[in-house]
C-alpha cells in the first residue's frame, strides 16, 4: 500500500516512530506535515528503508497560524499528484478547513480518503463539518464518542487510537523508584492537578518533559496521577498515554472518569491490570486508591501485568497492524 498521511500532529516523534512501525509492515508511507508546529520542527527527507516497506517525510508550507481549523497546507495537490497514494490518511477535526481540503482531492489522486478524528462533543459539529464527514470513504475514531457523533452523518467507521505506544522505547530504567506520586504533563485547569494535590499534598508536580526522557522520569515513580477532568469546553479525547506509558515503565497509573478514558481504560481491550480508574469528583476515593498503590505488596506484578496488557493491545506493533487492515 502506498499511503499518504497528512497532519499537523505528523512533526512530533510519537507520529514519526508509529508510521515508521507501518511502514516496516511493507508499505510506503509518506508523512506530510508542516515544517514547524509550536515548539515542534521537521525536515523533509529522502526515503529511508524500514524492512520490506519505505518511509519519508515531506514537510508542507502552511498559512493559518497554528489554529488547527483554519489553517491551510500549500501544495498538496502537487504532492499527491507525484507520490500517487492508494490511500489519503487525514489527521485532523471534520470542522478544520485542511479536512474539507482533503477531502476535495480528486480521486485521480488518491482513490481513498480516510479522516481521523476524536472530537467527541457536538458542539464541533458545525453544519461545514457535518458536509466534510459525508465526503470521506471511512472516519477513524478516536473513541467511542467520537463515533457516536460521525455516524450520524457517516456510517464507515472504526474506533482505534491515533498512534500505539512505542513498548521498546518505554520500558522500566533501572533508577531508583524515589517519586512516590507524581503527576507529569501540561499544567492546565482541565488535567486536574489541584485536586491531586488536595488527595496527596506531597504528589509531584512534574513539568512536561521531551519524548526521550519520559521513560527516566516514568521509571522513578511509583505511583502516576493522571486525574482529568470534563469541563463545559472540554472532555479527554485521546488515549490516556501518560497512564499506559508508565505502565510500561513499571509505575501504577490512577486515572480519571474524564471523557474517552473509561472507554480506552475497560472497554477497548479490556481493563488495564497497571492502572486504576476513579471518578473525577471523588478526591477522597482518589487518596484512598494512591494510598493503596503505595501499600500494595504485589505492585511490582500488577505492573508487569498492566506492562503485557499495552504490549498485547496498545503497542505500536499491534495498533500499526489494525491500522493497516482497515487502511486496505
Amino acid at each position: 500500500m502506498r499511503l499518504a498521511v497528512l497532519g499537523h500532529s505528523n512533526i512530533h516523534v510519537r507520529q514519526v516512530n508509529f508510521y515508521r512501525e507501518v511502514a516496516a509492515l511493507g508499505h510506503e508511507v509518506l508523512i506530510l506535515s508542516p515544517g514547524e508546529w509550536r515548539e515542534q520542527r521537521a525536515k523533509s527527507t529522502e526515503w529511508i528503508d524500514y524492512g520490506l516497506g519505505k518511509y519519508r517525510i515531506h514537510t508542507l508550507r502552511h498559512f493559518g497560524g497554528e489554529d488547527v481549523y483554519r489553517f491551510v497546507f500549500l501544495g498538496l495537490e502537487e504532492v499527491l499528484a507525484s507520490f500517487k497514494p492508494d490511500v489519503l490518511y487525514v489527521q485532523q477535526e471534520p470542522a478544520s478547513v485542511a479536512a474539507q481540503e482533503a477531502a476535495l482531492v480528486e480521486v485521480k489522486l488518491a482513490p481513498k480518503v480516510v479522516l481521523f478524528t476524536w472530537e467527541n462533543q457536538a458542539s464541533g459539529y458545525t453544519p461545514f463539518a457535518k458536509t466534510v464527514l459525508e465526503k470521506y470513504d471511512l472516519v477513524v475514531c478516536g473513541n467511542d464518542e467520537a463515533q457516536s457523533l460521525v455516524q450520524q452523518f457517516n456510517k464507515n467507521t472504526v474506533i482505534l487510537p491515533q498512534v500505539g505506544v512505542d513498548t521498546a522505547h518505554f520500558q522500566e530504567r533501572q533508577v531508583v523508584r524515589n517519586i512516590s506520586v507524581a503527576y507529569i504533563g501540561r499544567l492546565l485547569p482541565e488535567k486536574g492537578v489541584e485536586k491531586l494535590q488536595l488527595a496527596w499534598p506531597t504528589a509531584r508536580v512534574l513539568p512536561w518533559m521531551p519524548y526521550t526522557q519520559l521513560p527516566w522520569w516514568y521509571s522513578q515513580c511509583q505511583v502516576v496521577v493522571c486525574y482529568s477532568q470534563d469541563t463545559q469546553v472540554w472532555r479527554e479525547q485521546a488515549m490516556p498515554f501518560v497512564s499506559v506509558e508508565a505502565t510500561c515503565c513499571g509505575a501504577l497509573a490512577i486515572v480519571s472518569d474524564a471523557g474517552s478514558i473509561p472507554f480506552w481504560h475497560t472497554k477497548f481491550a479490556g481493563i488495564n491490570p497497571g492502572s486504576v480508574l476513579v471518578p473525577q469528583d471523588n478526591v477522597l476515593e482518589l487518596k484512598k486508591q494512591i494510598q493503596y498503590a503505595l501499600e500494595c505488596e504485589n505492585r511490582k506484578q500488577l505492573a508487569q501485568e498492566g506492562r503485557e496488557w499495552v504490549e498485547a493491545n496498545l503497542s505500536s506493533k499491534v495498533i500499526a497492524q489494525r491500522l493497516v487492515e482497515v487502511l486496505g
